[in-house]
C-alpha cells in the first residue's frame, strides 16, 4: 500500500502531461522573429516591436498550476492532512517553472527534429517533476530524501537553461532581468525549503534573487558566452543556497563553506571546461 501511495493517480498524471505536450506543440507553428511595428504617439513615430505569443509561457504556466494541482490533491493527499490546494503551492513551483522554462526554450529554438526531441525529453522531465513533488508531500521526510535531491538538482538546472535560453536569445535587460529575478525566487524558496523542511524567511527570499540580478546586469556587459553566463549565474546561485541553509542551521564554519566552496571550484572547471568560446 505504501508503495501504491508513493506515485500519483496515472489517469490524472496522463491526462496533465498529454495536455501540455499538446499545448507546447502549438508553440512549432509561432515564428522566432518578431516584425518590427511602426506607429506614432503625439506625432512622434515610433518603431516597436508587438509579439502577441510573449504571454504563451505565462499562460501554460497557469495550466500547469492548475494541472499539477490537480494531481497532487489526491485521497492519498487528503488523508496525509492536505484538504486545501493552498497548501500544496509550494509543491508546484518546480513543475511551473519547468514548463516556463520549456516554453521559453521551445520559442527559441530552430524548428526541424531536435525542436521535437527536445518537447518529449521535456514533458518526461515534467512527469518525473511532479512524481517527485508527489512523493514529497505524501511520504515521510525520511522516505522522500531523494526525491529531494533531485528536485533540488533539476530545479537548478532548469535555471541554467533558462539563464543560457535568455541570453542566447539576446534579449533587452529589462526583458531578461524579471524573468532571471522570477526564476531565481521560484528556485531559492523550493531548494530552501526543501533543505530545511520549513518555508525560509523571506529575507532570504529577497536577498538572493536581488545578488542574482545584479550579477547578471553585471556579466551582460562582458563578452562571454551563453554557457559561461547560464554557469556563473547558476553556481552562484547554487553557492548561496548553500550558504544560507548552513546560516538557518547555524553549521559550523567547516560545514559552512565547504558545499559553497566545492560548487565554486566546480563552477570555475566547467566554465574552463565548456564556457570558452
Amino acid at each position: 500500500m505504501e508503495q501504491k501511495k508513493s506515485l500519483p493517480y496515472i489517469d490524472r498524471l496522463s491526462i496533465v502531461l498529454a495536455f501540455m505536450a499538446g499545448v507546447l506543440t502549438l508553440i512549432y507553428g509561432i515564428p522566432p522573429e518578431v516584425t518590427p511595428t511602426m506607429g506614432s504617439f503625439l506625432g512622434i513615430r515610433l518603431n516597436f516591436r508587438v509579439d502577441y505569443y510573449s504571454i504563451l509561457p505565462f499562460f501554460n504556466c497557469a495550466l500547469m498550476l492548475a494541472g499539477s494541482l490537480w494531481v497532487m490533491s489526491s485521497p492519498w493527499g487528503k488523508a496525509a492532512g492536505i484538504r486545501t490546494p493552498w497548501r500544496l503551492l509550494p509543491n508546484v513551483i518546480i513543475p511551473v517553472l519547468t514548463v516556463l522554462v520549456l516554453s521559453i526554450t521551445l520559442r527559441q529554438m530552430t524548428r526541424g527534429s531536435l525542436w521535437w526531441v527536445i518537447l518529449a525529453f521535456g514533458v518526461l522531465m515534467l512527469g518525473m517533476v511532479i512524481v517527485a513533488e508527489y512523493q514529497v508531500v505524501i511520504l515521510r521526510p525520511a522516505q522522500n530524501i531523494p526525491a529531494r535531491v533531485g528536485l533540488i538538482a533539476l530545479s537548478h538546472s532548469l535555471f541554467l537553461i533558462l539563464c543560457i535560453a535568455l541570453s542566447s536569445a539576446h534579449m533587452r535587460l529589462y526583458v531578461q532581468i524579471p524573468l532571471l529575478f522570477l526564476g531565481s525566487v521560484f528556485v531559492s524558496y523550493r531548494a530552501l525549503s526543501l533543505r530545511t523542511d520549513h518555508a525560509p524567511a523571506l529575507s532570504w527570499i529577497i536577498t538572493i534573487p536581488v545578488i542574482i540580478t545584479q550579477i547578471a546586469v553585471a556579466l551582460n556587459y562582458y563578452f562571454i558566452n551563453p554557457i559561461t553566463f547560464g554557469l556563473l549565474t547558476t553556481g552562484v546561485l547554487y553557492a548561496l543556497g548553500a550558504l544560507a541553509q548552513g546560516l538557518i542551521q547555524k553549521l559550523t564554519k567547516v560545514r559552512l563553506l565547504a558545499e559553497p566552496l566545492a560548487m565554486s571550484v566546480a563552477m570555475v572547471i566547467l566554465v574552463l571546461l565548456f564556457g570558452a568560446r
